[in-house]
């Protein structure tokens, strides 16, 4: 069982990034069995991808912070 739920994992958006663990770390969604069109892009494309994706879950971390923060400083 253990690896389908890695693959679950993996493939899941997360809360903080708004991305899966593969898609921030391979600038692309996962490909799985059932995908039937699946168009493999060129490896300059792949590293834009992945730039991009970086550049959108960092963002979207600064975002979590700020609302975490606020949340917190309205408890405390």
């Amino acid at each position: 069982c253990i690896p389908v739920a890695l693959l679950a994992y993996r493939t899941s958006k997360q809360e903080t990034t708004k991305l899966s663990p593969f898609e921030t770390l391979y600038g692309r969604e996962a490909r799985l069995p059932n995908d039937i069109d699946i168009k493999r892009a060129g490896e300059n494309e792949l590293i834009k991808d992945i730039k991009r994706n970086w550049l959108k879950a960092h963002e979207n971390i600064k975002k979590e912070n700020i609302k975490r923060k606020v949340i917190y400083d309205n408890k405390h």
